[in-house]
């Protein structure tokens, strides 16, 4: 029987379609989604207690009573770390299946065995090696997710340290876990790029090995940064790898994992960590503000509303996640009413539920909370607003900060209100798309981050271009900047005055459009 399936005879031809995907593919949520989650928990319980661990005796200055304590102990960060390590051997043990299922006949869909680039040739491995490689450092992570913490000395210090977190080395440990697992995520880069380099020629009918135009933005922009730190240029005309011995591996799985870890000037360091970053920058609130709100609150179209300013003309802000009550808003607002002479109006359009900065793990509640609210909904209270104010101003003006962009956007492709709109601005904006650029029907002034994953590089040259042709656009960059710093600043030198700049263009705009 074990030669009978040798020989073929009871495998399954490559030619013939999967019924269903394999697992790792199929419950790719269910199995990453935990270890995601597990990963904010971990960054959530090392923020507390760095912020929070102090020395031993604490000393009452009122009393001068000293107090023995042990908030040192870091049993927390020891814990936190094991469970790094534990959901680091999981992801390599993930990738190495798809890998394996990547370089595999049976399961590729169409692409040669070892991903092989020269098939002319008798002897050829294709990637073989760098899998054979990937898959010797996966049992090593695995085996370095082992607790530590139950290991701890029982008679250290005359019995003084008879429990010890080990808090230290599982951190040690995790460093070391990250350090291999960069390792195994430089070869995975390096086996999509010759799939994608096979799959695009395959698509392109055997004429093309540039992966390029057939990618999503992300994935290409990952797919150029690789070739970048290799030093192995996109060529239509052959792979990554042809040929066995082509190219030394080793030193490109060195240079991708050097730059994923320690080269923070790298493109894939920068890549992926501003992505991690501006995703968090859209849910972060910013130095803290403090202002004396001007206006007062009503109600308009069953909207509550904040008012500020006694102008004929009006300008309507829409906000981002944090609402028309978030302090930061109701300052700008004051801001532009002072300014500008105008009525500016802020309508809630998340009915008293914006994302609350100062509940604990707010963060965690953000894909929850964006689908009570998506901008669908948004935009339709958006439509009645301006539909019910346009008769009491003698003109209207937008602006839009981060979620609140796409409805500004929404208005001025709309083929009935955009006619009611005189000028728009949006400050970082986020969720536009290309097809949007080209429905743009008033003046819009874009104010963008100089470094914005959401409002991606090649979107805002795709708006850029579209409103050039139109007539209608107005691009403005700040050196320094990411996503939110108009709205909600960090508070440093550079920023804050980047965001005061912003302020002073929106308001310059606003007046010339009066």
């Amino acid at each position: 029987m074990i030669y009978d399936a040798l020989d073929g005879k009871l495998t399954k031809s490559s030619g013939e379609a999967l019924v269903q995907d394999r697992y790792s593919l199929r419950c790719c949520p269910q199995f990453l989604g935990p270890i995601v989650e597990t990963m904010y928990d971990i960054t959530q319980i090392i923020e507390i207690e760095m912020n929070s661990a102090n020395d031993n005796p604490l000393i009452d200055t009122n009393t001068g009573k000293v107090y023995c304590g042990g908030n040192f102990l870091g049993e927390h960060v020891a814990l936190a770390m094991d469970r790094l390590r534990q959901v680091i051997g999981l992801m390599a043990k993930h990738l190495d299946v798809q890998v394996a299922q990547l370089v595999t006949p049976e399961f590729n869909n169409g692409l040669p065995a070892c991903l092989v680039g020269n098939r002319a040739r008798q002897v050829n491995i294709g990637v073989k090696a760098l899998q054979i490689c990937g898959n010797s450092i996966m049992p090593v992570l695995l085996f370095l997710g082992t607790s530590i913490t139950d290991k701890f000395p029982t008679h250290a210090e005359q019995y003084n340290q008879n429990i010890n977190s080990m808090g230290q080395m599982s951190a040690c440990l995790a460093r070391q876990s990250i350090s291999t697992l960069c390792q195994h995520l430089s070869i995975c880069l390096l086996v999509c790029v010759q799939a994608l380099d096979l799959r695009a020629n395959i698509i392109e009918k055997e004429t093309n090995y540039d992966a390029r135009p057939l990618l999503s933005e992300n994935s290409r922009r990952v797919y150029e940064a690789v070739r970048l730190i290799i030093n192995v240029p996109i060529d239509r005309k052959r792979p990554y790898i042809w040929d066995d011995g082509e190219h030394a591996l080793d030193e490109h799985i060195a240079r991708v994992a050097e730059n994923l870890i320690g080269n923070e000037n790298g493109p894939l360091y920068k890549l992926f960590s501003l992505t991690i970053m501006d995703s968090l920058h859209c849910a972060d609130p910013g130095a803290n503000q403090t202002h004396q709100p001007q206006g007062h609150e009503e109600q308009v179209a069953g909207v509550n509303i904040y008012k500020t300013g006694q102008g004929k003309s009006a300008i309507v802000l829409f906000t981002d996640i944090f609402g028309y009550t978030f302090i930061n808003t109701r300052k700008l607002a004051d801001r532009f009413a002072n300014d500008t002479g105008t009525t500016v109006l802020i309508p809630d359009y998340f009915h008293g539920d914006s994302m609350n900065p100062t509940i604990p793990n707010y963060r965690d509640l953000l894909p929850d909370w964006l689908k009570r609210h998506p901008t669908t909904e948004a935009c339709e209270i958006a439509d009645k607003f301006i539909s019910t104010i346009k008769g009491h101003y003698e003109s209207i003006q937008v602006i839009g900060f981060c979620y609140g962009a796409k409805v500004v956007v929404y208005l001025i492709t709309h083929p009935e209100l955009s006619s009611t709109i005189k000028a728009a601005i949006v400050g970082h904006p986020s969720m536009l798309v290309k097809e949007e650029a080209k429905q743009i029907r008033r003046p819009i002034l874009f104010l963008c981050a100089e470094t914005d994953h959401i409002f991606t590089p090649d979107i805002e040259e795709y708006f850029e271009k579209e409103l050039a042709t139109s007539g209608f656009g107005t691009f403005l960059k700040y050196p320094g900047t990411v996503h939110g710093f108009i709205v909600r600043p960090d508070g440093s030198p550079q920023v804050n005055q980047q965001s005061e700049k912003a302020v002073q263009d929106a308001i310059e705009y606003f007046k010339k459009n009066i």
